[in-house]
């Protein structure tokens, strides 16, 4: 059996995160990052954890620092909110991802990629999707985490 690695959560929109593309993404995910992956989804607003928790400790404590701060030294930029949060939460593994890098992530793969991608049928009726070691045109759906029936599906036309 093969372990997980990464177990993504997502709730909420289903139009944010149950995309084709995600799910192609999924499929390739162990290859583009040397790591397998699940991800799940819960249904809106059921699904909150310590990520959520994370995420807004430090949005919370970016906007009361630059309320501590003088005017002309206020949080504006991505690069400062970086920075800022790397330095208070140094426990945090914190990166910086520019503009240009997804510019150039998608000009050089997944533009190409995306032109397969594939919806899958009834997406809304499944909550866990795993990638096959493999395989980088399917994936496995079931309709909850632990359930012993699934199906493996393409993400590719």
């Amino acid at each position: 059996m093969n372990l997980v690695a990464i177990q993504y959560f997502s709730d909420g929109c289903s139009k944010q995160y149950k995309n084709k593309k995600n799910f192609l993404n999924l499929a390739y995910h162990e290859k583009d990052f040397g790591i397998s992956a699940d991800w799940s989804f819960s249904a809106t607003s059921h699904g909150k954890g310590p990520w959520d928790g994370l995420a807004g400790s430090v949005k919370r404590e970016a906007a009361l620092e630059s309320l501590r701060r003088p005017l002309e030294n206020q949080i504006l930029t991505p690069m400062e909110f970086y920075n800022f949060a790397k330095e208070k939460f140094k426990t945090v593994s914190v990166q910086f991802v520019s503009s240009e890098m997804i510019e150039k992530l998608d000009s050089e793969v997944l533009q190409n990629r995306f032109k397969n991608a594939k919806t899958i049928k009834g997406t809304l009726g499944f909550h866990s999707f795993s990638p096959i070691p493999g395989c980088y045109d399917k994936v496995i759906v079931k309709q909850y985490d632990l359930s012993p029936k699934y199906k493996k599906v393409s993400v590719c036309k």
